[in-house]
């Protein structure tokens, strides 16, 4: 009897953890949800959200198109998102085989940013708001010393966020950035000697991946002008953009499109290098602003800037997060 009680008790004592367990997972599931729902309310809050359509529609119809979206719009975490959302990332036209699987070409999208830490917490926060457990799955990011993509294999991270060093140095080992169906290159306005050349390397590779049968723009007929001038040496760049459009054919990669974005986009400028551009403006809005002085003059202002910000990170409650980017930037500044 007392073999048998004690058998009994063991199964009641299982059975209630197992039901604790249960519990706290359906808790913790409930609070995701919870969670979930409420970033894709804020998602709905976004100014951006009221353009969708339009922007889906002119990535569809357009090469390139030129987004001037004033500061807190949702630019840099929502376009991607609509791009996806709207089956950019469908495509399974153009692959190749490995040794191990099918890897396909042409469904990623990759934004660009002009920092590391940007590059991270931007793509962490399209993962939360996409309902991905962590980064690396659907959503990564690939910075110097840090890559967090294709966790389930190969071209498998179909949001890619990185800096433009990374895509620049990707591009030197494929040209036709053939992993890619669009590249968004946010902050277009913090030009450097690397955004410059990634401009060029991502034209000559929209005019390699252009359609075959696109014979009235210019970019392509001088693509084909050494397959058709036999008269003429045709010179080194000519050579290469040959080389690079017979490679995209035996690919069957589909065209390439550029989304460019900035708070403060020079327009004109970005028009003349892209000349089929279109273009959309998106407004922003503006959040309440406390100011706060300090109660004697500071006899080294970077040195009070830091301090300050080394307090809200540690004290304090929303705003803290961002505290480190704000260092970073101002580290940056000064240096």
């Amino acid at each position: 009897m007392l073999g048998s009680r004690s058998l009994e008790q063991k199964k009641m004592g299982s059975s209630k953890r197992k039901r604790s367990r249960d519990g706290d997972r359906q808790q913790t599931n409930n609070n995701k949800n919870g969670e979930h729902a409420a970033l894709l309310e804020f998602r709905k809050s976004l100014p951006i959200g009221q353009y969708r359509a339009e922007i889906v529609k002119l990535a569809k119809e357009s090469e390139v198109i030129l987004v001037t979206a004033d500061t807190g719009s949702g630019k840099s975490t929502q376009i991607a998102q609509f791009l996806h959302e709207s089956g950019f990332t469908c495509s399974k036209a153009s692959y190749k085989m490995t040794a191990k699987q099918k890897v396909y070409l042409g469904r990623g999208i990759a934004i660009t940013q002009p920092r590391r830490v940007a590059a991270i917490t931007v793509a962490k926060r399209v993962a939360q708001e996409m309902n991905q457990s962590q980064t690396g799955l659907l959503v990564g990011h690939r910075v110097r010393f840090d890559d967090c993509s294709d966790k389930k294999g190969p071209n498998t991270t179909l949001l890619l966020f990185v800096t433009d060093g990374m895509l620049l140095r990707e591009a030197m080992s494929d040209p036709l950035l053939s992993r890619y169906g669009v590249v968004i290159l946010d902050e277009a306005h913090e030009r450097s000697l690397q955004t410059d050349i990634l401009f060029g390397v991502v034209k000559r590779a929209m005019a390699a991946r252009r359609k075959l049968h696109d014979d009235d723009n210019p970019d392509n007929n001088n693509n084909t002008q050494i397959q058709n001038d036999t008269t003429t040496t045709p010179n080194e760049d000519q050579v290469i953009a040959a080389s690079l459009r017979q490679e995209a054919i035996s690919l069957s990669l589909q065209p390439l499109k550029v989304v460019v974005m900035s708070a403060t986009l020079e327009a004109s400028a970005f028009q003349a290098f892209f000349p089929t551009a279109k273009s959309i403006h998106i407004p922003g809005r503006l959040f309440p602003v406390q100011e706060l002085y300090t109660q004697e003059p500071q006899e080294d202002f970077i040195d009070s800037a830091l301090a300050t910000i080394l307090q809200i990170h540690e004290e304090g409650e929303d705003g803290g997060k961002y505290a480190l980017s704000i260092l970073h930037s101002i580290l940056i500044l000064c240096l």
